[in-house]
């Protein structure tokens, strides 16, 4: 963290918070939402940009559930001045807010001109609490962290296309200079791309010979190039990146900043045209002028896309219509619908629901379905890559594997695990899509789409078995819990099922465990290692065996197994994610802040329910019937 860089944006920040005008912009953003971003690695269309970056801040979407991510973006970026009141840096800690010496909000977020008079101090703390170890670092140090991070990331966007927007430095008093320069003498605000092209005019004004009978225009003249080369050196690292730029020998493009490109000489020769229609873009959105704001951005749209090259531009086509979709959101809604219309119909004993459940279940997979092939799609790569994905890949599975399992027994219990199991982890997966994009680039251990679409991919379908023989086995132990609700058919029925989930899911975590070792032989040169991540698929394998022997052996019965497919959830969860906590081991490469607490919870409740249930039901089976018959 430099103290310089952060002051320099502070500067340039300063004149936005004076420049404030009080008025509702209505712009339509479609040819914003299109423009083509380099960003973490890929490119991305700014939709995209825009919604990862405003989760990444307020953990939404929206803004007061009215304002879109890229209503907020186009807003930050062109007419910085109007989001400066917009509540989305989220606060978590109250000893963040407390170190800080702002007023709490009670929903948690807090606005930049709330920030604004502590930002020196959130820039100490977060020095200080950058130097402590990781592994050392206090909730509150984690916290201030993001925030900074957070905060900083907002103001350098605010600055995007600032070039094009009048600013203090750039005011010009002096006639003298102003003709020198070839600027109009009855202007006084100028903007840096007024300034750029005159840079020689600019350096003549400063040479002595020129300038002995008047000093003052020596110093006009030094004081705007110390302002100018000020923010040369501070602007060319700002977002975003939006122009391609092949240099020579090199066969793919660098994408490059407009301010950037601004500054490098043979690159603002070959974007100036797009240099300045960003800037006219920019003030067209100041004044609501729709028509030349769709001009500009689309004029921009196009030579990009046409630098870019077809499969760029196709890639970006399908992520917005993947973007517009929805479809990971569309499935958690029917999900739920399934899964109420499961439960009345368990309770009315309606066929007619249980069928339209089934049906409402099938159509969330399908969106389940959708979601992943278009993010295939677009990133080309297997379906996981990541731990967002291994939750939505384990949702379609599990619910695929749930409804075959409903169709194969006709039990109509079994009517419930496939809302379950989709809902569940997908609500699981919304918890990492809330940090930001999760397409982001493939981290090297992880870049082979050989193994991903192998190893990866057989081992969750492992994950997905013994997640669906765990929840079948909640609803086994509950049947036994209240036999007299529950035919022995029935739970004879759901006891089997048990049986071919843990079947599926042992076999198939048996098999990824065994394709990982041989690419950690080609990756690391050894088949095991006991890496913690390695350790815990191989719990799981010992532990489906240990069940399917027992029940075997005599040592447990139907209660045991149920008991044991419940505990096999947690197993799955410690090897899932639960080790990347460690944060040691060739496979810590999850994302996992904050989870500690929620897999503690998780764990100590199922062991709760499993312990309590399974005694529940081993003394109903163990109380005789009543007799009905009088007593003579």
């Amino acid at each position: 963290m430099k103290l310089r860089s952060i002051l320099v944006i502070l500067v340039l920040t300063t004149g936005v918070l004076h420049a404030r005008i009080d008025k509702d912009i209505i712009v339509d953003l479609s040819e914003f939402s299109r423009m083509i971003v380099r960003d973490k690695g890929r490119l991305k269309p700014m939709e995209t940009y825009a919604k990862s970056t405003l989760l990444q801040f307020t953990s939404r979407t929206t803004i007061r559930r009215k304002i879109s991510a890229v209503q907020w973006l186009a807003t930050v970026m062109f007419d910085p001045a109007q989001a400066l009141d917009e509540k989305i840096f989220r606060i978590n800690h109250h000893e963040v807010v407390d170190a800080l010496g702002i007023e709490p909000e009670d929903k948690f977020r807090y606005s930049y001109t709330q920030l604004f008079p502590a930002l020196s101090r959130l820039h100490n703390l977060a020095v200080t609490a950058d130097n402590i170890e990781r592994d050392k670092r206090k909730i509150a140090e984690n916290e201030l962290l993001r925030l900074y991070t957070n905060v900083t990331h907002f103001m350098r966007i605010m600055q995007s296309f600032s070039f094009a927007q009048p600013a203090p430095e750039f005011t010009i008093e002096n006639k003298k200079l102003k003709q020198r320069l070839g600027l109009s003498t009855d202007q006084t605000h100028f903007t840096y791309l007024n300034l750029i092209d005159k840079a020689k005019n600019l350096l003549e004004a400063m040479q002595p010979e020129s300038t002995v009978s008047d000093s003052s225009l020596t110093f006009a003249a030094f004081g705007l190039a110390n302002s100018m080369k000020g923010w040369s050196e501070q602007s060319s690292a700002l977002p975003p990146s939006l122009f391609p730029v092949t240099m020579r020998g090199q066969e793919a493009p660098e994408w490059q900043s407009p301010w950037k490109v601004l500054n490098t000489q043979h690159l603002a020769s070959t974007w100036s045209d797009e240099i300045m229609a960003l800037a006219r873009a920019s003030d067209a959105f100041r004044r609501g002028d729709q028509q030349q704001f769709d001009e500009e951005l689309r004029a921009v749209n196009k030579k990009v896309a046409a630098a870019a090259g077809a499969d760029v531009v196709g890639n970006i086509s399908t992520e917005l219509r993947y973007n517009k979709l929805n479809a990971f959101y569309r499935s958690k809604i029917f999900y739920v619908l399934a899964l109420v219309l499961a439960f009345v119909s368990l309770l009315i004993f309606h066929k007619v629901l249980d069928w339209a459940s089934l049906a409402m279940s099938i159509i969330a997979w399908l969106f389940n379905v959708t979601g992943i092939v278009l993010r295939m799609l677009i990133t080309g790569r297997p379906p996981i890559t990541n731990l967002f994905e291994t939750f939505v890949f384990v949702s379609a599975a599990g619910v695929l594997l749930a409804l075959i399992l409903r169709f194969v027994s006709k039990n109509r219990l079994m009517s419930l695990i496939p809302p379950i199991c989709g809902f569940a982890m997908m609500m699981i997966s919304g918890r990492y899509s809330s940090e930001g994009d999760t397409m982001n680039v493939v981290m090297a251990v992880l870049d082979s789409n050989f193994w991903l679409a192998t190893h990866v991919v057989t081992i969750t379908l492992g994950y997905a078995g013994m997640v669906v023989a765990g929840v079948i086995g909640h609803i086994y132990l509950v049947q036994n819990a209240f036999p007299a609700a529950n035919s022995l058919e029935t739970k004879s029925s759901t006891y089997r099922m048990i049986y071919g989930a843990l079947a599926f899911g042992l076999i198939f975590t048996f098999l990824g465990t065994v394709l990982g070792g041989i690419w950690a032989d080609q990756s690391w040169g050894r088949f095991w290692g006991w890496d913690p991540k390695e350790n815990g698929a191989l719990l799981i394998v010992l532990w489906g065996a240990v069940i399917f022997h027992a029940k075997l052996g005599g040592m447990v019965k139907d209660i045991g197994v149920a008991a044991g497919s419940v505990i096999g959830v947690i197993f799955v969860m410690l090897a899932w994610f639960g080790v990347n906590l460690l944060g040691i081991g060739l496979h810590s490469y999850g994302f996992t802040t904050g989870a500690a607490r929620a897999l503690f919870i998780f764990i100590l409740f199922e062991l709760l329910f499993a312990g309590a249930f399974s005694w529940l039901a081993a003394v109903k089976q163990s109380t005789p019937p009543q007799s009905t018959t009088p007593i003579r």
